[in-house]
């Protein structure tokens, strides 16, 4: 029985990893909650985890609150382009999640899902925390 095996070397392994990715996560939170810019009124973030280019709704959704009068932050996965009312519009920025690094994808399966939801959590928390303004939705 290799896998049960496996799981048995693997379940500690998860539960330190989880457990030393929660407190990474918390204080990457509350250090950038501290130096975090501030904003006023108006501005609200979207995350789409996947190519926002092929998400209609979300693109849909983000141009009605830019009908709305609001600021969107578009914060997701590249590849497809925007609709022509998103290129064309100041009121939306869009921010780039990176992909997952490739030596990921040659772990044995159950490594390379903990360390792409691992890699997936941390990249998205810095952009949405350091590279964008504080939302005010």
């Amino acid at each position: 029985k290799p896998q049960a095996l496996a799981m048995d070397i693997f379940s500690p392994l998860f539960a330190v990893l989880f457990i030393l990715s929660t407190i990474l996560l918390s204080l990457i939170i509350l250090v950038s909650l501290h130096w975090r810019e501030k904003t006023g009124e108006g501005q609200v973030q979207v995350v789409v985890l996947g190519d926002i280019g092929r998400s209609p709704r979300i693109q849909y959704h983000c141009l009605s609150l830019i009908e709305q009068k609001y600021d969107v932050e578009l914060i997701g996965y590249g590849g497809s382009s925007l609709i022509q009312e998103l290129r064309d519009s100041s009121k939306l920025h869009v921010h780039f999640l990176p992909d997952v690094p490739s030596l990921i994808n040659g772990l044995p399966r159950i490594l390379r899902y903990m360390f792409k939801v691992l890699f997936q959590s941390v990249t998205m928390f810095w952009v949405i925390l350091r590279r964008t303004k504080k939302p005010s939705h």
